[in-house]
């Protein structure tokens, strides 16, 4: 078998096409809903297209061409349907609701108002379309995907080929998606409730005067999050003792009115400071730093960045972020994740509810990851490890 070998494996919802040297086997691993057996001779695709048809809405069937090619490492996919149609997906797309005719690049960064024309924090290459089907590559190099005039997607730099096509209908197309991948559990009644948060955070005092001003004016609040500056350094997972002197008496006041508390985390340890950069950031937002606190604060966590940075626990050392440089944790690690979550829990142990993950876009180049995941896709999934840290 030569790595340009294609199969298709047809289960009861989608449809799995694949090269045998050159599928995402470490992913399909993670995914819960495929069955974990070799491809077979039978299951081989003669040449490099293949044309199905798929189940879509209101018992109609779209006819699909899939041509595949292969130059070096990479690989591309066509995607030609006889109708013209509307697609919807693709991650955390700002652009656009429905997709006919646009490019897109699946590369997660940092993505203010306006920049999200053109970026996202968070690209997934799965999209479905108004007739029913849906399709979904199970790679996270940098792809390059474009949709022309409804009938035709191009999907370049594939590292990975590895792709399903499901069908039945929009609601199983998605229902048979996130069967496949995995679904979240139901999250508490309190989260779909009223949050708030504000940048820069509160101190104590004031934070629950806001809070109390709510309950005057009967508003159920449900959730407040403390931004960047609740912790001392970047990070140890400490309290400010300027801003929350009293932390626990701060999480029985906001029990006593009934509103969880939750905390920003970033996955980074600062060992550098970046005073030019927050200058700047003041310059064009306004005042972004509380009170007492000054731009040019010490926010380094040095020794926790020796000590975890002699452990192995960072992905990348010296990686930069909005507060600093420093080390950026490898969540691919089972030890990083061990030393991550030991400082969280007693955070957690003392009456704080959750975490909000942020700045998980930030993986630069050339960083590592204790599974030998691609530089390049290992910053596309930092964030899937980031949460299930």
């Amino acid at each position: 078998m030569s790595e340009f070998d294609l199969y298709r494996r047809t289960y009861k919802d989608f449809i799995q096409i694949c090269a045998q040297n050159n599928r995402a086997l470490y992913a399909e691993r993670c995914l819960p809903g495929l069955e974990q057996t070799p491809l077979k001779e039978e299951n081989k695709i003669p040449g490099n297209s293949i044309e199905f048809s798929l189940d879509c809405d209101n018992q109609a069937t779209s006819k699909i061409r899939v041509r595949i090619q292969r130059r070096r490492n990479r690989w591309s996919v066509e995607i030609n349907s006889p109708q013209s149609e509307s697609f919807f997906g693709l991650g955390m797309n700002f652009s656009r609701f429905h997709i006919k005719s646009s490019n897109y690049t699946m590369w997660n960064q940092d993505s203010p108002y306006f920049l999200q024309k053109f970026f996202s924090y968070s690209s997934i290459p799965y999209f479905f379309s108004n007739q029913g089907w849906g399709f979904f590559l199970l790679d996270a190099s940098r792809l390059r995907i474009q949709f022309r005039n409804g009938s035709t997607v191009i999907i370049k730099n594939i590292s990975h080929l590895d792709m399903f096509f499901f069908h039945g209908g929009i609601r199983r197309a998605i229902q048979t998606f996130t069967g496949l991948t995995g679904r979240p559990p139901l999250p508490p009644k309190w989260t779909l409730g009223l949050w708030n948060t504000s940048f820069p955070v509160l101190n104590q005092n004031d934070t629950i005067k806001f809070a109390e001003s709510f309950h005057r004016r009967k508003i159920p609040l449900d959730t407040i999050i403390l931004d960047y500056h609740w912790e001392e350094k970047f990070h140890n997972f400490s309290w400010s003792k300027r801003l929350f002197p009293d932390p626990a008496a701060f999480l029985r006041e906001a029990k006593n009115q009934g509103i969880k508390i939750g905390l920003i985390t970033t996955p980074f340890v600062n060992a550098k400071e970046h005073y030019a950069f927050r200058l700047f950031v003041r310059l064009i937002s306004g005042p972004n730093v509380p009170r007492p606190l000054t731009l040019f604060e010490h926010y380094s966590a040095l020794s926790l960045y020796e000590e975890w940075k002699r452990k192995g626990l960072f992905a990348h050392n010296d990686a930069p972020w909005w507060f600093g440089r420093g080390g950026m944790m490898d969540f691919t690690n089972p030890e990083a994740r061990k030393a991550w979550n030991e400082r969280s829990l007693s955070l957690l142990k003392s009456g704080v509810s959750f975490f909000k993950n942020d700045d998980g876009e930030y993986l630069p180049a050339g960083a590592e990851s204790a599974e030998g995941i691609e530089p390049e896709e290992h910053h596309n999934i930092y964030g899937l490890y980031y949460s299930g840290a």
